[in-house]
């Protein structure tokens, strides 16, 4: 858990920029890894968005905006697959774009 911890947080330091918004999907809302890249992307003028379940968790509190799909503790399948779908939608965003970088 730690070394997975450290090893995003490290990313996010790398890559972050003031202003950044990061997107954060969570069932629960409180996984120790998000809630540690949720504040620090606070504490450097970043935003966070969050796309949760359940009660929210921490990362609702945390977050700038967030889209909460409430559900029972137990219902992971709801959320997990909206989560599915969203990052279905941003490959696919991702891969048109750098498809049309290629092609220049």
């Amino acid at each position: 858990e730690f070394r997975r911890v450290l090893f995003r947080s490290n990313q996010l330091k790398i890559h972050f920029k003031k202003g950044d918004i990061a997107l954060i999907l969570s069932a629960s809302g409180n996984s120790k890894n998000l809630i540690k890249a949720a504040k620090w992307i606070k504490s450097k003028k970043g935003q966070v968005l969050s796309i949760i379940g359940f009660d929210g968790g921490k990362i609702k509190k945390l977050s700038d905006n967030c889209i909460h799909f409430k559900c029972d503790k137990t219902e992971y399948g709801p959320i997990e697959d909206i989560h599915l779908i969203i990052n279905h939608i941003f490959a696919h965003w991702f891969q048109k774009k750098l498809s049309k970088i290629k092609h220049k």
